[in-house]
């Protein structure tokens, strides 16, 4: 128990949000691939990925009729593309990504929730500030 907590300590020292609410973010992130998974949304692989593509597009009608917050946040993510790692000549930068008119912008903005929780789960992205506390990648 003792690493759990110094884990813990260590990951509030290294965060500048509220570390339950990314801990909630995770849980419901997990149960609902998972979800989208067991109801058949499933990618063309060997493994089990979800098709996060065709759910968007088969809820798409319903949710943005339902809900005037949905819309609200189509825009946000309109106006606020998700950053996405690139191989920078050997170093990790964030690039912008403008939304793409290919997608609805329901379908963009499920892409976008994702690519929050890649960034999100995978770490490094550090608002531009350099991180010089190695306690952050340890367990004692």
């Amino acid at each position: 128990m003792d690493n759990i907590n110094s884990f813990i300590d260590n990951f509030e020292r290294s965060i500048d949000f509220d570390p339950s609410l990314g801990f909630k973010f995770f849980l419901s992130f997990a149960r609902f691939e998972y979800a989208l998974k067991e109801a058949g949304f499933l990618k063309n692989k060997d493994y089990a990925s979800p098709n996060w593509l065709a759910y968007a597009e088969s809820v798409e009608e319903y949710m943005v009729e339902r809900n005037e917050i949905i819309n609200e946040s189509l825009e946000y993510f309109i106006n606020n593309p998700t950053k996405i790692q690139k191989n920078s000549n050997g170093s990790v930068e964030y690039v912008e990504t403008p939304y793409d008119n290919n997608y609805t912008p329901f379908v963009w903005a499920i892409m976008m929730i994702k690519r929050v929780r890649n960034n999100f789960f995978h770490g490094g992205k550090y608002r531009d500030l350099v991180v010089v506390d190695s306690l952050r990648n340890t367990i004692s």
